[in-house]
């Protein structure tokens, strides 16, 4: 199964604070899931953009530590209660794809601690449009009025795939 992610953060250049993530999967029949962390509100608002472009989207609902996003992540994914052989090994996109992952990662600790179920790697929705020299036909849908809200983007970069690669694999 494909999902695409998104995250909003803060970087200070030492530490990534996580503030939101989203997961929207390719199957638009299935829900999407959504998820604000415990964060810290002072750190966040000294940051001109975040607090320009991020906070004000936020819906503020519960707030998750990263443990309790771990699980609900697992759980949304269907990892592990379903047998390994009736499930599929999920596959994760995002756009300009690093610190996504780097967050999407941390959650969980690190790279390593990952389940096992998780893929290693995150694809780059900006590197396919490049290494395919911006496929003839495809355009960028229009980006969301609400740019960087997590679920907002997450549900942009379907869009965006979907515009290289086609229906094909849905």
């Amino acid at each position: 199964m494909i999902y695409f992610l998104d995250t909003e953060f803060v970087d200070d250049g030492e530490t990534i604070m996580p503030i939101s993530l989203a997961l929207v999967p390719l199957d638009r029949r299935r829900r999407s899931l959504y998820l604000e962390f415990d964060f810290d509100q002072e750190k966040a608002e000294a940051h001109n953009f975040v607090r320009e472009n991020v906070l004000p989207q936020l819906v503020g609902q519960e707030q998750y530590s990263r443990g309790q996003a771990a699980s609900a992540i697992l759980s949304y994914l269907g990892l592990p209660s379903q047998p390994a052989e009736s499930r599929d090994r999920p596959e994760f996109w995002a756009y300009y794809a690093s610190y996504d992952w780097v967050i999407f990662c941390q959650v969980f600790g690190t790279l390593m601690a990952l389940p096992k179920e998780c893929p290693r790697i995150c694809f780059d929705l900006q590197q396919l449009w490049l290494i395919h020299a911006r496929p003839a036909g495809a355009a960028r849908p229009p980006q969301p009025h609400n740019v960087h809200f997590a679920l907002a983007d997450a549900e942009w970069n379907r869009e965006f795939y979907l515009a290289m690669v086609g229906e094909s694999r849905t």
